[in-house]
């Protein structure tokens, strides 16, 4: 398995990249798109609590749209510029 594994959320694309310690998910996609994270993580046999940071690359909602839920079940940290 690749370290790197893309997930279309919406029209834009997600990267869940393997840590040591779990899965670093690279933006949240649009709003009401979590399951399709879902549904990828079932495909891949992962697990959604392996994601352990989401990080949100900046702040236009087809970014951060679905970030809210996504965190409220995998309990995952957030980063994202102050500014954003």
């Amino acid at each position: 398995m690749s370290d790197i594994l893309t997930v279309r959320l919406g029209f834009m694309k997600s990267f869940l990249i393997k840590a040591q310690t779990g899965y670093v998910l690279i933006d949240a996609g649009y709003p009401n798109k979590e399951q399709k994270l879902w549904k990828f993580l079932k495909q891949k046999k992962i697990n959604p609590k392996e994601i352990k940071l989401v990080i949100v690359t900046h702040g236009h909602f087809d970014h951060f749209g679905s970030l809210a839920k996504i965190v409220e079940k995998t309990d995952a940290k957030i980063i994202v510029h102050e500014n954003d």
